[in-house]
Order: structure tokens, then C-alpha cells, then sequence
């Protein structure tokens, strides 16, 4: 366009992939809402059922058959709704994959990851839980499913600093 002739051309792409990514994120928002509000009605009816009101909720989201949808765009999502009121019976969201992998470039191995999210002011029983959760999942999985060991384990803690530049691949 004649707007762009005139502009850096670094700049420019900087401004398209970022353009990019939020409309990925506005794409994808309305199906990750509705999953945690799903599961927020569940865990709320369950709580009240069973007089567990102590007792906190954990989504558990698992990529298994979306290319387009990277973990920074997840984590900004999840944690976009975290951080509302409306949603207060889940206290963590987990992101984790299975049949597909992530790597950073072409010669670099397929990862797996596990990242909790979690709401602010949760207890240290509710972060312990989750994580040796993700820890007995991770070494459930290279059993079951024969993961090699050459797929690394990635965990991270609501941080999207260790993913940056991550890409989906599918796994064979």
C-alpha cells in the first residue's frame, strides 16, 4: 500500500505479526472461554454438592490437533480469563500437549510441555498438587505412548519467556 512504501520494512513486518497474533488470540478466546466456563459450572455444582468448598479446580487443556494456536497465544488467553471474577472455582489452568510437539528450529528435538497457570492468590497445596500432577503425567505418557527420550520435557510456571519462538509440529 502507499501508506507502507514509506515505512522501515522490519517495523512493518514487526506490526503485521503482531496483528497476527491477536487475531489468533481473538480466534481462538471464545473456545478456550467456553471450555473453562464449562468446566467452572462443573466444579462449582460438584463443590456445592459435596459441601467442598476448600477445595480447588484445575482445567486441564490438552493441544493435540491445533498448528495455529502457539502457547504464548494460549497463555495470554488463559490468563486474559484467569484473571476475571467470573470464572472462581477454577483456580489453575494446565497447557500440555501429546500427539503434537514443539521445537524451537529445524534441528532442534520435538518437546513436550506442561504449563500451569495459575489464579492469583492460590494456595502452596494447590501449586504443589498440580506440579507433581504434571510430573506423574509426563512420566505416565513416555511410557504409555513410548515418547522417546529424545523429546524433552518443558515445564514452565505462567512464564511464556522459555517458549518464545516455539512452533506446533505434529508427531509421527
Amino acid at each position: 500500500s502507499s501508506a507502507a512504501k514509506g515505512r522501515d520494512a522490519e517495523e512493518l513486518a514487526r506490526e503485521t505479526l503482531t496483528r497476527y497474533t491477536r487475531d489468533i488470540e481473538k480466534a481462538a478466546y471464545p473456545r478456550i472461554k467456553k471450555i473453562i466456563a464449562k468446566a467452572n459450572k462443573q466444579l462449582k455444582e460438584t463443590k456445592a454438592k459435596f459441601d467442598l468448598d476448600n477445595f480447588s479446580g484445575v482445567v486441564w487443556i490438552v493441544n493435540d490437533n491445533n498448528l495455529y494456536l502457539t502457547i504464548e497465544n494460549q497463555l495470554a488467553i488463559v490468563s486474559r480469563i484467569l484473571a476475571s471474577e467470573f470464572y472462581s472455582s477454577v483456580d489453575s489452568v494446565v497447557l500440555s500437549n501429546l500427539n503434537m510437539q514443539i521445537v524451537k528450529a529445524e534441528d532442534d528435538v520435538p518437546h513436550l510441555y506442561w504449563v500451569p497457570i495459575f489464579r492469583s492468590g492460590i494456595s502452596e497445596k494447590t501449586w504443589q498438587s498440580v506440579h507433581y500432577l504434571g510430573h506423574c503425567w509426563q512420566e505416565h505418557i513416555r511410557k504409555v505412548f513410548e515418547i522417546p527420550e529424545s523429546s524433552n520435557t518443558m515445564c514452565g510456571h505462567g512464564e511464556i519467556k522459555g517458549f518464545i519462538g516455539f512452533s506446533n509440529i505434529k508427531y509421527t
